[in-house]
């Protein structure tokens, strides 16, 4: 494993120094602030905070976003410019790395913000090669860069911010402090319009939910299976609801667990509705907006019912604990399970058979967090 990072290192900085070849690191002083940040769907969730306090910037404002992900952001309708990028075809082509450098060097900007928390070169590439005088990143631990290369990266920033400051949230939120916001509003946010929460209506009638039917969400997959709380568990769990409440219940997630999924679907078919692989991004942040309650782990989904202030619980485990969940927490709605342990922080590099810090949190657990707050009746 570690010969693999130190080849993909040599070839990433041999592109970076091609790169640099091509585009002296000759700055102008521009004018518009440019956000990099070509991450998954819980990292441009959290960095919503900055679309939340949009108003307060005095300067045009760029968001640079991998184009799989543009559903993330599909019903906003406010004044920042997104700039999507095919972050696939940018790792191997070299003519398309150009073109999209080029582009960003058109739009004369005076500071560029890597805002990654898991930095790659990828990001420090159209951070550094922006053309922006200004160029600043967010610290960050990432196995993916040895360390030399790291700081060699590093160089190339005029500051390199929150040394000591691990929650994404927290980061993001003293970086609008530094860039003068007064007073920023301390939330996440998730946009959706009365057009897309009719379709989903529509969507949801197709698949035998009525107007009167009430529904909580469920999501039993992260993006890494790993990461996942037990599919028994959730089997158990689902089969306890199931028998006690009168609700339907609506599976969540990407097609990639499709087939899992579908085997929770078949415990009770007239209450269990499997619509993984079958929703868009947006569409399935209307169905979580319309939930009386979402159940899920440390992903995507899980921000997005947090950011749109619907009741949840989430069995986070403690791979990556404080590093995204729990922030800025509010008990009224969010909910974290996670079983306690000396290791936490490890990154998901576990040094038992498999992750107790997730596997330990028992079906009771979160069922009583369910009837002991009354999440749903």
């Amino acid at each position: 494993m570690k010969f693999l990072i130190y080849i993909k290192n040599i070839i990433a900085w041999a592109l970076f120094l091609l790169m640099r070849m091509m585009f002296p690191l000759i700055y102008k002083d521009g004018a518009g602030i440019l956000f990099v940040s070509p991450t998954p769907i819980g990292d441009l969730v959290i960095a919503s905070i900055i679309f939340k306090n949009e108003n307060l910037f005095s300067d045009k404002i760029y968001f640079l976003i991998d184009e799989r992900y543009n559903g993330v952001y599909h019903d906003y309708e406010g004044k920042i410019e997104f700039i999507s990028i095919n972050t696939q075809l940018y790792k191997w082509s070299l003519f398309y790395r150009v073109k999209i450098v080029m582009q960003l060097r058109r739009l004369n900007i005076g500071c560029a913000i890597n805002i990654n928390d898991n930095r790659t070169t990828l990001s420090d590439e159209l951070t550094i090669f922006s053309g922006a005088i200004k160029r600043i990143a967010l610290s960050y631990e990432s196995g993916r860069l040895i360390k030399i290369h790291k700081n060699i990266i590093n160089k190339y920033y005029d500051k390199i911010l929150f040394t000591n400051t691990l929650n994404q949230f927290e980061k993001l939120y003293g970086l609008l402090k530094i860039l003068r916001i007064q007073n920023p509003i301390r939330a996440t946010c998730f946009y959706l319009t009365q057009k897309t929460i009719d379709k989903v209506k529509k969507l949801l009638g197709n698949n035998g939910i009525k107007n009167n039917d009430q529904f909580i969400a469920i999501s039993p997959f992260a993006s890494k299976s790993f990461r996942s709380w037990p599919i028994e568990n959730y089997l158990k769990l689902i089969i306890q609801i199931s028998e006690s409440f009168n609700y339907k219940i609506l599976l969540l997630g990407d097609d990639q667990f499709a087939e899992e999924i579908d085997g929770l679907s078949k415990i009770n078919l007239n209450s269990i509705i499997n619509l993984s692989g079958k929703t868009s991004i947006v569409e399935c942040a209307g169905i979580i907006k319309l939930s009386k309650l979402f159940i899920g782990n440390d992903s995507g989904l899980t921000h997005i019912a947090k950011a749109l202030n619907v009741p949840l619980i989430s069995i986070i485990g403690g791979g990556m604990y404080n590093r995204f969940f729990p922030y800025n927490a509010d008990e009224k709605y969010a909910n974290y399970l996670v079983h306690k342990m000396d290791c936490f922080g490890c990154e998901w590099k576990c040094i038992y058979k498999e992750p107790i810090c997730l596997t330990a949190v028992s079906v009771e657990q979160v069922f009583n967090i369910i009837k002991n707050k009354n999440l749903i009746k």
